[in-house]
């Protein structure tokens, strides 16, 4: 049925599109069809797949890098308080520069060739799984640690074997949020410069006015990258009281009642958009704060600011099932 609604969607997005574009005689250079698009990626599907195979090696390679390095980080700074004084700050202040303004050193560096491509995906990709990673590891509860050493356990096996499990939740969230980057960053960083890939194929339709093939590379990131909404394992979650963030846009009604599991950005904004609507708003979270991308200061003023407005929080809640 979710899925069937979102396929639905999709079609009547498209048939309007296709609909519209035809009456008002749309040029293909201003807004092209959903036909013309079709037709021109059929055309050209020789040049975009070599293109994408390209863009994709250099996503996944990058992608694994920043997984491995992001976590290592992530357990460096749950190990060493110094080591986390004194390199998350800059690790978090990297993140704030826009690939466009470093993309030109790495040029220099590494050339056109795929390197410099790979070692930017991994740049901007390991930030995120470190600091869910530190973030996992600092909210494991004591007892765990506890009980491990008290039966023997190194500190090193427990970190392993305990620590690490028990926080694997908060960390594979991190790598997903770094998964949806990957090939945007690859495909931007080769438009700035590259011999081969997919964004040198979007700066050839761009420099050609093709804009049927812009679109084409526009959808090949979205595909390539893959969005789907994944249903938690609780019991009671087929309930038709529960929907996912993309279901709850669809709704012809403001709920009486609101309770969000997980307080990440999609979230807060629902939290703060439908406490303003007049639901009565409930946020579960099972780290103990919210937004764990974000820097803890500023996560906790936000927190007591939509707590202000009368929005609960439960942090360090896990939902083990609705009725």
């Amino acid at each position: 049925m979710r899925a069937a609604t979102t396929i639905i969607t999709g079609v009547v997005i498209l048939i309007v599109w296709q609909i519209w574009t035809d009456a008002a005689h749309v040029p293909s250079t201003l807004m092209p069809s959903p036909v013309a698009i079709a037709q021109a990626a059929g055309k050209s599907w020789h040049t975009l797949w070599p293109a994408l195979q390209i863009t994709g090696a250099e996503g996944i390679i990058g992608f694994i890098i920043a997984i491995a390095a992001g976590i290592a980080l992530g357990v460096g700074f749950h190990c060493s308080r110094l080591l986390h004084a004194t390199l998350l700050p800059y690790l978090t202040a990297a993140q704030t520069l826009p690939l466009i303004a470093i993309a030109p050193m790495f040029l220099i560096w590494f050339g056109f060739e795929p390197t410099g491509k790979v070692v930017l995906v991994a740049i901007f990709g390991l930030f995120p799984v470190a600091v869910q990673t530190v973030r996992g590891l600092d909210s494991v509860p004591r007892f765990y640690e506890d009980v491990a050493l008290t039966c023997g356990a190194s500190p090193a096996w427990t970190l392993w074997h305990v620590k690490l499990r028990v926080a694997a939740r908060q960390i594979f969230g991190g790598i997903r949020i770094s998964a949806a980057y990957t090939l945007s960053t690859a495909t931007t960083a080769e438009y700035l410069g590259a011999r081969k890939g997919l964004g040198i194929w979007l700066q050839m339709a761009y420099n050609s006015f093709r804009t049927p093939l812009i679109f084409v590379a526009a959808f090949a990131i979205i595909i390539a990258t893959g969005s789907k909404a994944k249903m938690l394992p609780i019991p009671g979650i087929d309930s038709e009281k529960v929907v996912t963030s993309t279901e709850l846009l669809d709704i012809d009604h403001v709920p009486a009642r609101l309770c969000l599991v997980g307080a990440g950005v999609i979230g807060m904004e629902f939290a703060s958009v439908f406490n303003r609507f007049g639901s009565e708003v409930t946020v579960i979270e099972y780290l103990k704060e919210c937004l764990p991308a974000l820097d803890s200061d500023i996560a906790k003023r936000l927190r007591k600011h939509l707590e202000k407005r009368g929005i609960t929080f439960k942090m360090k809640t896990a939902v083990e099932n609705i009725a």
